[in-house]
């Protein structure tokens, strides 16, 4: 039988040549049956990880209609943002959105699309 008197750095770097860890790696050890005469351990080793920019990514334009609810006495408000491909799109969805809005004088509540423009 074999003692050893090591610190734990040393069996640390003993490790990662054995297991080829990476260098910049973190290696933690784990006894496996700590009372026992053979003792056990599991290695465990994180990898630090960067963050690769590969490239931009370029979107297609969109152009952004707005929800409104409007209330008498508490104002305005966004109530949901659309977007679409084309202006054209947009342009309908205002249009056939707010085609229900007929009465003659301002209702107390109501909502209605406006259109905000192309968005990128």
């Amino acid at each position: 039988m074999w003692t050893y008197d090591v610190s734990q750095a040393s069996v640390l770097d003993a490790l990662r040549s054995v297991i080829k860890a990476k260098s910049d790696s973190t290696l933690t050890l784990e006894v496996v049956n700590p009372n026992q005469s053979n003792m056990y351990f599991k290695v465990h080793e994180q990898v630090k990880v960067e963050p690769k920019v590969t490239g931009e990514i370029k979107l297609p334009a969109a152009y952004k209609v707005d929800i409104i609810e409007s209330e008498r006495g508490w104002g305005s408000k966004v109530e949901d943002t659309k977007y679409f491909e084309s202006k054209e799109l947009a342009m309908q969805f205002v249009q056939n959105y707010n085609a229900r809005n007929t009465d003659t004088v301002v209702p107390d509540w109501y909502m209605y699309a406006e259109y905000r423009g192309k968005v990128s």
